[in-house]
């Protein structure tokens, strides 16, 4: 996986204005889905809404919800097949990779974003790219990526600052475009999935079943794991749904490092806190700190992001609506949990990339009697018309001309299933 937290000073890398590459990369963008994403089939829907609001002039931001790696490449093809150039923000780790894809990120329209704090470069040029309407704006208000592609995580509130800031700065209407992604398997994926949920109980010495219903082994798996992370920090495994279990496990490791870095457990919710304490600790590793200390540090990081992930473990997610698609990605972040390694998809994808009608951030946030309510009211409004649209793409399935397989409404058995025509 991509290191996260680096001990060197942040450095904001700022949006490169060029188009060339852009233009170069464009016929090569499906290819790249194919080989490096798996994503084999795209289909965009409601880009007429986001043509009105170029054609209007106005500073236009999309905000799409963000479930897996291929999400940035899916969202600048959305741009190749409008022919739209446009301007993403990246959290700024992206960018201490080695090798080229930092620079390539950059002629691709990537500028960074320093997420553990106050970042004024990066509000700033976003203000004044939505202020001057020269390119849309993309920003994953979730702020980090989530293995649930059909239920939305926490939006972030750095959307509201730079439209606050973009108001500011000029009289041309603000359009929030709320996107939805969803992504379908286009193969049978139970032989893959059945065997490496095979490959997982081996690795835990137990004796394989393979054949078996695969749902109930990983919820087995899922409750063996939190049960040695209870162990390891609680002190023994604890009683209740895995949900519950999940809970009060992060609950138990955030409250002890916020009494340490903070000096009290705080309220509110678990991500919210969980990223307070990143900030602090992200900021003390720019202090000339003892190496034990920093040592340290780097594990209360590294503590923070498990907690962080585990998340997208919820039982719940797979009961409500036990998909193929669902059950895969349970799969994966068990996988990428246990093993620090880049998602393997299951089977080749599509994408349904869904554009919503615009919403006026000068109505809503000029409106408000404070610029929080409007914040928390436009925060609202978009959060519930992204969920909307992807309880509306779920309940239509995927599209009739793209290849399939037989999708039971619950998958009980790993039996394959025939592949439909």
């Amino acid at each position: 996986m991509v290191r996260r937290y680096f001990d060197e000073p942040y450095t904001f890398v700022p949006p490169y204005p060029g188009k060339f590459w852009l233009r170069l990369a464009r016929p090569f963008g499906p290819r790249y889905l194919r080989k490096n994403r798996n994503v084999h089939r795209c289909e965009f829907r409601g880009t007429e809404h986001l043509a009105a609001s170029r054609a209007a002039g106005a500073g236009v931001l999309l905000t799409p919800n963000h479930c897996r790696w291929a999400d940035g490449s899916v969202v600048m093809q959305l741009g190749f097949e409008t022919k739209q150039e446009l301007y993403f923000v990246v959290s700024a780790h992206i960018f201490r990779q080695k090798g080229w894809m930092p620079w390539l990120l950059r002629r691709m329209g990537c500028f960074s974003i320093w997420r553990e704090g106050l970042d004024r470069e990066s509000l700033k040029a976003c203000a004044e790219i939505l202020a001057r309407a020269d390119r849309p704006l993309v920003l994953f208000p979730e702020g980090t990526w989530f293995r649930t592609n059909d239920k939305l995580g926490p939006f972030q509130e750095g959307a509201t600052l730079m439209l606050s800031q973009a108001l500011k700065a000029s009289d041309r209407p603000l359009h929030v475009l709320p996107v939805a992604m969803k992504y379908w398997l286009l193969a049978d994926p139970w032989a893959e999935i059945d065997r490496r949920v095979t490959r997982l109980e081996r690795r835990v010495g137990w004796v394989a079943q393979p054949g078996r219903p695969v749902r109930p082994r990983l919820e087995k798996l899922g409750s063996a794991f939190l049960a040695l992370r209870e162990i390891e920090f609680l002190g023994s495994p604890q009683v209740g749904t895995i949900d519950e279990r999940i809970a009060g496990l992060a609950q138990a490791i955030v409250g002890d490092l916020e009494a340490k870095a903070l000096g009290k457990v705080q309220a509110g919710h678990t991500l919210e806190r969980i990223r307070r304490v990143r900030q602090r600790l992200v900021r003390k590793l720019q202090d000339p700190i003892p190496p034990d200390e920093r040592e340290a540090t780097h594990h209360q990081l590294d503590r923070l992001l498990f907690c962080e992930n585990l998340r997208a473990h919820s039982q719940g997610y797979v009961r409500d609506h036990p998909s193929a698609e669902r059950i895969a990605e349970t799969l994966q972040r068990l996988e990428e949990t246990l093993d620090d390694r880049d998602e393997i998809p299951v089977a080749p994808l599509g994408v349904v990339v869904q554009v919503g009608a615009p919403l006026d951030a000068r109505a809503i946030l000029g409106g408000a009697a404070t610029s929080r309510e409007g914040g928390s009211l436009l925060m609202a409004t978009l959060v519930k018309t992204i969920q909307g649209m992807l309880d509306g793409l779920v309940a239509e399935g995927p599209p009739k001309s793209w290849p399939g397989f037989a999708r039971p409404s619950v998958h009980e058995t790993t039996s394959t299933p025939t592949i439909q025509p």
